[in-house]
Formats: C-alpha cells, structure tokens, sequence
C-alpha cells in the first residue's frame, strides 16, 4: 500500500521541489523532533547523545546533495528502478497534495495491478482529509489486503484502475472546506480524451494553434520578465493546499488568458509546459501555473510547476544557462483535475520567482544583482505551452461516459469513534498539531445527499453491468 508519499525523493519531494531548493517549517521541525529523546521513558542517557542530539540535522546532508544523484536514487526512490517494485499495490493520493505525481507515476511505471484513488483534499488520509468529500477507506484495504494475501478470489483487482474526483469550478479560497466536483472510475490508461493545445500569442492572449492570427507563427513575439525575487507568494510553500486569488500573484509575471469559453471544459492529467528563454544571468528558475479566470475577475489556482534553468538537460549533470542566448524549456505541471465552466478564461502565468516555494536565485550579475530579466519567446504551434501527456489529457472524459461510475456509496459507512483519532497531519504522512473530532461520513453525506435530493444506498460491485454509467460523491470501497 503506498499513500501521498514520493517515488522519486529528489524531484517530487520537499528539499528540491522543481530542481529548486526549498526549506520551510518542516525542516526545522524534522530536525527538532529527530532531537527529542526516545519514548515512553524519554531517557536523557548517554545512548540519547550519541544516537539523537549529537547528531548531524538532516538538512545538512541535503545541502550537500544539491544535484540528483545515487544519493536521492539508488535505494532510496523506486523511480530508479520500478522493476524493483514488483507487488500489487494500492494507492491514495490527494489533488491539494504535493506529493500526488506518485500516483499516475505508478499507474505508468509498475507492471503489477495498481488499484489508485485521489480525492480533493490534502495531505491526509481519505477519511479525514479537507476539503471535503472525504469517505471511509479502510474497509476497501482489508479487501485488497485479503486478496494479494490470502486466497480469498471474491473480488478482482486485475488490471489497473483510477478512481478520481474531477473537480468543478472551484472558488479561490484558502479556508474552501468542501470543493464541488464528484468521483469516477476509469482504467488506466484513460480513454475518450484528447490533448489541448494552447499557444501564448503577443497579445498575450492564448490561443488553439488554429484559432491563431495568420502570420503569428512566422514572426514570434519576445515578452520581457523582470526578476522580483519576492513575488509569486500565493501559491504557499509548494504545490499543495487550497490557495487564495491568485491575482496579486500575478502581478510580476507574464499573463497569457484565453477568450471565454464557450462550453464546459473538463481537465484531467498532467499539463506541460514548451517556452523558449533568453536570459542575462547563468542561473535562473522558471514556473508556470495554469489558473481558471472567473467572470467577476477572481483566479483560481488550478496547476503549476516549475524547472531549474540548469536542469534543462540534465538533473545530474546541470550546466549554466548561456548568457544571451535562447534555450528549449520543457516540463511538466502537477497532474489535476479541474473543470472550466463557460464564461470563464484559461490562464498562463509564466515567471522566474515563487517565494517561498523556490527560494530565490542568488545575484550573480554584480551590475545589476537585483534587476535580471528574463526574456520569453512564443513557440511555435507544434511546440505549444499547455500540452498535456498523451494517455492522460488535458480535456477529461465527462463522468458517466468513458469512466465507469463508482459503485456504491460505501462512504456512508459509519466509523467507530475510537478508530477517527484526531488527525495529525505534516507532509512525511505522520503526524504534528491535533484536528478535532468531527462526525461519522454517514452523518455529513447522508446530508449532502439530502440536499441533492437523493440517499446513500449500497451498489453493485466493481466491473459488473449494473455499475457502468454511474458516479457518485464519494467512491466506494470496493
């Protein structure tokens, strides 16, 4: 079983996020609890000094370690080796989790069957993870676990699966307790979709390659960045957790919107990103997000990511960037689900700071140490920015058509008191500041349902007739 956790511990963990160094919080906290002496006796015995307080934090080593490397990789990440992993595995992933690129990682990566689900919520486990929906899980984990372990054959985990909540429009809200949107079950790869294709055009406008105007493909346009080393704070300290309007964020950026829309689009997968840059200086981040554009002028986070310009080629090897001179950049945003209604506007943002995620780039121009600009050049339109990966496109199939429905509405199940411990919740998948108590899923769906003029009910079991076409708020266990 594997949840939000990191298969590849230097480009999809906490310490390099993007290729960028990045310490907040949690490092400090790591550090202090590994000093903190052993329970339940808490013996401040020479066996603690040796063992604990003296020594060396884990954040020095990472220091060191600041290119990819066997280090990060060889027995430490199974993106090393995937053949390594060679067991069924059952994975939980979140869509507000910085970690959640593991999931459709896996599902890619490992030969054996892979029964994945990702939920809206955090960097918690399903059943008490905000926003809500979150629902009951662990009953569908004895199942898995009877079934890979012992020779109970009543339920089929062939193959492998994805149940995931496409997300509605969701409102730009940091305290958003409940995102709109509902599950689905689909086999992997996902079928029924198609790439989108989305150019920045010199309008700063963003466009179809065919919708462009004539001519702009020829003649490219040069967008110029200044450098704010402080700027891009809304996004918070990484790709994770419900964010604010992303406006301000956008203040320091380049900004490519699309015309309105005109029918509803649905987003699913890992969109990616093809810019060509100049820049002035030999070292130089760059992020992009992908943002949905209401009608009243809020921004709504929906993806982003990033690379470190000496990473372009390589993650082992990393060279400067040529001073002066136009260089290819490819990579990829956190994987999402998200829907764009009509009326609202696709939005590019593209920028070389996001403080605090990626720490700021030092001077190295000692003429001008704080006023580097980085120069953005349009691709041409088979090189477009917003493409998303082949089996898992940017325009999602919509629930009940090329996804199975999620049988069941097993979240309902009640919880025994005793079993919801207050949640603790920090990025490692343990635990640190206590959640109160709050109702059984039976309780808060059943009044959910309620409002959509509907009950919880059982449903059939996975992969027969009669659960094809369905979906519901919160999947089921199977």
């Amino acid at each position: 079983m594997w949840r939000t956790q990191s298969e590849d511990l230097y480009g999809n963990d906490v310490h390099y996020i993007d290729g960028c160094l990045h310490v907040d919080v949690y490092a400090l906290e790591m550090e202090v609890e590994n000093a903190v002496p052993r329970p339940p006796k808490y013996a401040l015995d020479e066996a603690y000094f040796r063992e604990r307080f003296d020594r060396e934090p884990w954040t020095l080593a990472y220091l060191r370690h600041q290119r990819d490397g066997d280090w990060w990789q060889k027995g430490r990440s199974v993106r090393s080796d995937w053949s390594a992993l060679d067991v069924p595995v059952y994975a939980i992933g979140a869509l507000l989790d910085g970690y959640r690129d593991f999931v459709p990682r896996i599902l890619d990566n490992v030969a054996a069957p892979v029964w994945a689900e990702m939920g809206p919520w955090n960097h918690a486990w399903p059943h008490d993870g905000e926003p809500l929906p979150d629902y009951e899980w662990r009953r569908a984990a004895v199942r898995w676990f009877k079934r890979w372990l012992t020779d109970d054959r009543s339920v089929a985990f062939e193959g492998k699966s994805l149940t995931v909540f496409q997300r509605g429009a969701t409102p730009p809200d940091m305290s958003l307790k409940e995102a709109p949107g509902t599950f689905s079950l689909h086999e992997w790869p996902i079928e029924g979709t198609r790439t989108l294709r989305l150019v920045p055009q010199a309008d700063h406008s963003l466009a179809e390659p065919a919708d462009e105007p004539a001519g702009a493909a020829d003649e490219p346009a040069t967008h110029r960045l200044p450098y704010v080393a402080g700027s891009g704070v809304g996004v918070g300290n990484w790709w994770g957790e419900p964010t604010g309007d992303m406006s301000p964020a956008d203040e320091h950026a380049l900004v490519y919107d699309s015309a309105r829309l005109d029918d509803q689009l649905l987003v699913l997968g890992s969109p990616q990103v093809r810019l060509t840059a100049t820049a002035d200086a030999p070292t130089a981040h760059w992020f992009a997000r992908l943002e949905d554009v209401w009608p009243d002028g809020r921004v709504s986070l929906v993806s982003g990511g990033g690379i470190n310009g000496a990473q372009r080629a390589s993650r082992r090897d990393p060279q400067p960037l040529p001073v002066g001179q136009p260089v290819a950049l490819r990579f990829p945003m956190r994987f999402t689900t998200y829907t764009f209604e009509p009326g609202h506007r696709i939005r590019l943002v593209v920028t070389n700071a996001q403080f605090p995620h990626g720490l700021a780039e030092r001077a190295v121009d000692d003429d001008h140490p704080a006023r580097r600009r980085w120069i953005i050049v349009r691709r041409d339109p088979d090189r477009a920015a917003g493409r998303s990966r082949d089996h898992a496109a940017t325009r999602a199939p919509r629930p009940g058509g090329a996804g199975r429905g999620v049988p069941g509405l097993r979240a309902a199940d009640p919880v025994p008191r005793a079993a919801r411990r207050p949640a603790r919740h920090h990025r490692s998948g343990g635990a640190r500041g206590e959640r109160p108590a709050r109702r059984s899923p039976r309780v808060r769906v059943s009044q959910r349902r309620a409002a959509l003029g509907g009950q919880p009910r059982p449903g059939p079991a996975p992969g027969s007739s009669a659960a094809a076409g369905r979906s519901s708020r919160c999947p089921a266990a199977p």
